[in-house]
């Protein structure tokens, strides 16, 4: 799992595979979650420093079950 954040679009990228995407699904305005045929291989969360303290990007610590853990 990788984690990008760009502070021009002020998004932040959480990469679960380097396979290339498919098709995306816009689930709200500012989450979007790209696929790999049926494999989710990542998700993009848009306008993060309204959710995130900007100085708090950069340590995210982010959990998952272990069933989606590499």
């Amino acid at each position: 799992m990788n984690v990008t954040y760009d502070p021009k679009a002020d998004a932040m990228y959480i990469y679960f595979s380097d396979k290339k995407s498919t098709k995306t699904l816009e689930l709200r305005d500012d989450l979007l979650v790209d696929y790999a045929g049926e494999e989710m291989i990542g998700i993009e969360v848009l306008d993060i420093s309204s959710k995130v303290a900007k100085k708090d990007i950069t340590t995210l610590t982010l959990s998952m079950p272990a069933m989606y853990a590499a």
